[in-house]
């Protein structure tokens, strides 16, 4: 009986308490929900700061005040996530936009072709327009459709243009697989081919093109070279320096350097077509001296010991000397040919005097003769001296290169992780056999030059 009656005396109190935490919890979650709809303000200063008309998002905090006035707690939370899809939207459409038409005039800059995507530059500046006119009256949703069009139609001009680029990379792969050379960065640039093509990024696409072109060159030049080698072992030249260069060109391809690596085999090629040049040159030059000799029953010694000189220095691969001693010996068989057209002149007219002259000045002419051959003597040395010079800053040039080319193995490999241990150990072990037969030939012809320099006239 009593616990009744106590019920009966807490009972109003206990609802009283539980209606006061009920509206204490509306009229807090309906302060909430009145903040939100004020930050909504907050949105729209934000879409008018970007140059974005604001009449959408304005009738949107209008309805949602509505709702809000009218107890509508749950069209009030639609309208506020309704205002931030529209904000998201407003502003990917305006990035979009821009990016759009940016994408076009790189098209129509780089001249790209319009005709087999059923469009042309005119109907896209249309479209264009249009979005522009729907973005700025807020229709976003029509806005975007067009540009996702308009956009899909200059990626296929792209691709259209630049899409030979896969077929061009497979031909690659495909001559760099049977020259055994790395392909790592014939992957590389497929992946970025595939992003840049999706994304009409001209910039990328254009490096790539000119990549694949520099390396599509190098691979031409290499295989020539490589053909010309033996062409020259055929003649009995010396094709060392060839296959030294050849090996740095390869090494540089196989770090995707190409730009070097084509830089090289350009000046190599050069090198290989002095060299089978200069052959010739030589070899007609010396039916040359044979000729005129036996025609002025003559002998041209001076200009046939530069000939000398300069098929040695061919055979031994230093074609820049071989060049400059063909050269000396062509002047000098031109001058020694117009004296004696000369002396045949005189020797007509003066026939009969030349033996008086002999015989009263043959003391003079035995001792121009010694001198003559003194000097000659001395020349050689000088010449000789003079070779191992060149030969020597030829050598420390070399090895100076391969070094070089070490540090930059190592960090491709160490740093950048760009080849495998097996490329890397075999072209290591390549560099480091060459540097060392380098730096024996530097240090003899270092020993012999010191020592011509000391004993000068041994």
């Amino acid at each position: 009986m009593g616990a009744k009656l106590l019920l009966k005396i807490l009972l109003p109190g206990m609802l009283v308490i539980l209606i006061l935490i009920m509206s204490s919890s509306l009229a807090k979650g309906e302060q909430e929900l009145k903040s939100e709809l004020l930050k909504l303000n907050d949105v729209k200063e934000e879409i008018s700061a970007a140059g974005m008309s604001v009449s959408r998002v304005s009738d949107l905090i209008t309805e949602g005040f509505l709702y809000f006035n009218n107890y509508d707690y749950n069209n009030t939370r639609r309208i506020i996530s309704s205002v931030y899809e529209l904000r998201s939207l407003a502003f990917e459409t305006q990035k979009e936009l821009a990016a759009v038409n940016q994408l076009y005039l790189d098209v129509v800059a780089k001249n790209i072709s319009l005709a087999d995507t059923g469009s042309s530059s005119a109907k896209l500046e249309l479209d264009l327009e249009y979005a522009e006119k729907e973005f700025a009256k807020e229709n976003y949703e029509e806005a975007w459709n067009k540009l996702a069009a308009t956009k899909k139609t200059l990626l296929i001009s792209i691709d259209n243009t630049y899409g030979y680029l896969n077929n061009s990379l497979t031909t690659l792969e495909e001559k760099i697989t049977s020259l055994e050379m790395s392909k790592a960065r014939i992957t590389t640039l497929r992946t970025l081919l595939s992003e840049a093509l999706e994304k009409g990024m001209l910039g990328e696409l254009e490096l790539i093109k000119q990549e694949a072109e520099a390396l599509n060159q190098s691979l031409e030049y290499y295989e020539e070279i490589k053909l010309i080698i033996p062409a020259l072992e055929s003649m009995n030249l010396s094709s060392q320096r060839i296959r030294d260069e050849l090996r740095a060109a390869e090494l540089e391809l196989n770090l995707a350097d190409y730009n070097s690596g084509l830089s090289r085999l350009e000046s190599l090629k050069k090198l290989t077509e002095n060299a089978l040049r200069l052959e010739e040159e030589i070899n007609g030059f010396e039916k040359t001296l044979n000729d005129e000799g036996a025609k002025y029953s003559a002998d041209f010694k001076e200009a046939e010991a530069l000939l000398e000189k300069a098929k040695y220095a061919l055979a031994a691969g230093n074609y820049e000397e071989a060049a400059q001693r063909l050269t000396s010996a062509k002047s000098v068989f031109e001058t020694t040919k117009a004296e004696l057209l000369v002396r045949k002149a005189g020797l007509k007219s003066q026939g009969a005097s030349l033996k008086d002259f002999v015989s009263r000045n043959w003391t003079y002419i035995l001792l121009v003769i010694f001198v003559i051959l003194i000097v000659l003597k001395l020349t050689h040395k000088a010449w000789a001296y003079e070779l191992r010079r060149k030969r020597l800053g030829w050598f420390e040039k070399e090895l100076r290169a391969s070094e070089k080319i070490v540090q930059e193995l190592q960090r491709k490999y160490f740093v950048h992780r760009k080849m495998s241990r097996e490329s890397y150990d075999k072209y290591y072990e390549e560099l480091q056999e060459k540097i060392l037969g380098l730096k024996e030939k530097t240090s003899l012809l270092n020993k012999k030059i010191k020592k011509e320099e000391k004993h000068p006239l041994k």
